[in-house]
């Protein structure tokens, strides 16, 4: 049996047959099975321990066939036995990471929240925890990624999602890498248009030595970086975003938000968000 690629989380809204699909080719292409689970939050695992209700036992176990009846219909068969689905109790975003790493799985998938929703969606709290790239589903192509932007401010995050964006573009996909030179705060544009040409062949040059045998094509825009790259994404018609995501408190996130947040947030196509791994990690 091959081993576990992809772990997909559902909750059998409007977007979870987008999930499914595009969790199943993200496995296909890295070369192994993908894991599509639902979590039922009601139950908090452990309703077996000491005395229970035979009413309330069997609610239970009528509430997990259930949730297991609906996710065997959601994945079908067309996936074969590349696609298998288990259904975990307790809280989505923490079981859906815990279950990823159990089985040492390499990405996360899951449909985006509604654009301009409320902060703390299972999306946004599984960005924030995730030690593993998250693909944040919203409007998948059927044909694979061929238009990618790559958000680039040259940190080891940036190398890591240029990474993860070779692995998942398509062989004729286009690239583009850009930088935003970030203007907050500043009270004039003055020095803006001065910076933005050794810094566009900064760029060139770094694109350059992490993307071997492509052509990618490279920009720097100048604003607010968490606005002004999802502003670039319309503009090339892009069908994935890869950024990375620092590790950040969650005061800091309240405060400020951050680039990946908002591509979480509010991107029209798909996001991917490449976090920092980290071996020590820990849910709550």
């Amino acid at each position: 049996m091959d081993a576990v690629r992809v772990v997909a989380g559902v909750d059998f809204s409007a977007i979870s047959p987008a999930v499914v699909g595009a969790a199943a080719r993200l496995a296909g292409k890295l070369g192994g099975q993908c894991v599509v689970v639902h979590a039922v939050e009601a139950l908090r695992g452990g309703e077996e321990e000491g005395p229970l209700l035979p009413g309330l036992r069997r609610w239970v176990e009528q509430v997990r066939d259930e949730a297991r009846d609906a996710l065997n219909k959601l994945i079908g068969a067309e996936h074969g036995s590349a696609v298998r689905g288990e259904v975990l109790d307790g809280r989505a975003f923490s079981g859906l990471i815990q279950r990823a790493r159990e089985l040492q799985a390499r990405c996360l998938v899951l449909g985006g929240p509604h654009p301009g929703g409320l902060l703390g969606t299972t999306a946004e709290r599984v960005v924030r925890k995730s030690p593993l790239p998250v693909l944040v589903v919203r409007r998948p192509p059927q044909d694979g990624y061929r238009r990618l932007l790559v958000g680039v401010d040259f940190s080891s995050g940036a190398e890591r999602a240029m990474e993860q964006a070779a692995s998942l573009a398509e062989p004729d996909a286009v690239l583009t890498v850009c930088h935003v030179l970030n203007t907050w705060g500043s009270p004039s544009m003055d020095g803006v248009d001065a910076a933005t040409t050794p810094l566009l062949d900064r760029l060139a040059e770094w694109a350059k030595q992490r993307l071997p045998g492509r052509e990618p094509a490279c920009l720097v825009a100048a604003g607010i970086p968490k606005t002004e790259l999802l502003t670039v994404a319309e503009s090339v018609q892009a069908d994935l975003i890869v950024v990375g995501c620092r590790g950040k408190s969650r005061l800091s996130h309240m405060l400020l938000g951050s680039v990946a947040e908002a591509a979480v947030r509010r991107a029209r196509c798909d996001v991917l968000v490449v976090g920092e791994p980290r071996e020590d990690f820990c849910l709550p």
